[in-house]
């Protein structure tokens, strides 16, 4: 995907418990994701506003829909808006070219 040019980042928000076993799956499973930090804002953030969460946190976001849970992708935007929702699902049924269709924004 971004062999020519950066045209796609996946990047990783933890439901693990602590930062310690984020960084141990991050380097086992995603390695060369980005990771947005354990202890950073951001992370309850985008879980709150997507939506996406372990439903162990889902006291944490009382008054959000929790809309999925572990795991989930979320294609956003540039501008930081929900392109497509359910990720997952869309490359399972289309494979690699899901991922082209959503370089062009």
């Amino acid at each position: 995907m971004n062999e020519d040019e950066a045209k796609l980042e996946i990047v990783f928000v933890s439901s693990d418990d602590s930062a310690q076993l984020a960084k141990e799956y991050m380097g086992e499973m995603h390695g060369s994701w980005l990771m947005v930090r354990y202890d950073s804002p951001l992370r309850e953030e985008l879980k709150q506003k997507f939506g996406c969460f372990a439903g162990k946190e889902a006291p944490k976001f009382p008054n959000s829909e929790r809309r999925n849970g572990i795991p989930s992708l979320v294609v956003v935007g540039p501008d930081g808006s929900e392109l497509v929702f359910d990720g997952q699902s869309v490359v399972e049924g289309k494979g690699p070219a899901a991922v082209g269709g959503w370089a062009k924004w």
